[in-house]
């Protein structure tokens, strides 16, 4: 009788060198952010990066051989096997969750700037032509 070894399919908790791997490219000791892992539905490994308010920032998830990288609204942003090149996929999407609120920020500042110029900016140029109009009203008062 032959016995031919099967590989092993990987589910449950992650290995010390695939959560050293997510760590330190994740720079997670070094940012100020936490980690948990846990499990799927159907008992494959998660590892949950954690933001400041220890809510989740992003997720990758081992499903058999595939590392599945996810946002904090479930969107699919990267898989492959490689876990390295997910976890280095993770690093560039937490640089990228800064740059809505830049965009915020300078649609703000562009909005009031325009608001200037265009209400706030003409008063200013023409108060001679704007005292003529409210002094027949202001000596009504006096």
């Amino acid at each position: 009788m032959n016995v031919i070894a099967f590989r092993k399919r990987q589910t449950g908790n992650w290995s010390e060198t695939e959560l050293q791997t997510l760590r330190e490219t994740l720079e997670i000791g070094r940012r100020g952010q936490g980690w948990d892992a846990g499990l799927t539905e159907s008992g494959d490994a998660q590892f949950y990066l954690l933001g400041p308010d220890q809510a989740c920032t992003l997720c990758v998830s081992r499903i058999g051989g595939l590392y599945v990288l996810e946002d904090d609204a479930g969107t699919l942003l990267f898989e492959h096997r490689s876990l390295p090149l997910v976890a280095i996929h993770a690093r560039g999407a937490l640089r990228k969750t800064r740059w809505p609120l830049v965009a915020r920020i300078v649609m703000v500042w562009c909005t009031i700037r325009h608001m200037i110029n265009d209400r706030v900016e003409p008063l200013l140029l023409e108060g001679e032509e704007l005292l003529v109009h409210l002094a027949p009203q202001l000596a009504a008062y006096v």
